[in-house]
């Protein structure tokens, strides 16, 4: 499998010169089991990496983005309950990949708790 940084650049060219590109890879690292994701565990920290930048650009703003104008630039976010976990991950197309990749990896189980993401 390719590097992390590889396929972050490849599933989100929007963050290829983000200069906190470094920074949120190590931390999605840590959040990221190499046991429970195995061959895929690059691809699950480039996911993770990914949702984190796309949230850090929201200054504090939650959820899925719902829409979108051009003219006096508006977006609008979805409301989102505040527990991390599913509902953290649901604020992304990135999270809601990793967690597609979390249930395929966990056999159908449900989630989970962030020890096991």
């Amino acid at each position: 499998m390719e590097s992390i940084e590889v396929i972050l650049d490849a599933i989100a060219p929007e963050f290829v010169l983000n200069v906190n590109k470094s920074t949120f890879i190590n931390l999605a690292k840590c959040q990221t089991s190499t046991t429970f994701f195995g061959e895929c565990y690059n691809l699950a920290v480039a996911l993770r990496t990914a949702h984190m930048l796309s949230l850090s650009l929201r200054s504090g703003a939650g959820g899925q983005v719902t829409n979108k104008s051009e003219g006096d630039l508006s977006i609008g976010f979805s409301s989102y309950g505040g527990s991390k976990g599913k509902g953290y991950l649901d604020q992304t197309s990135y999270g809601l990949q990793l967690l597609d990749l979390l249930n395929q990896k966990s056999s159908g189980f449900s989630i989970i708790s962030d020890a096991t993401l």
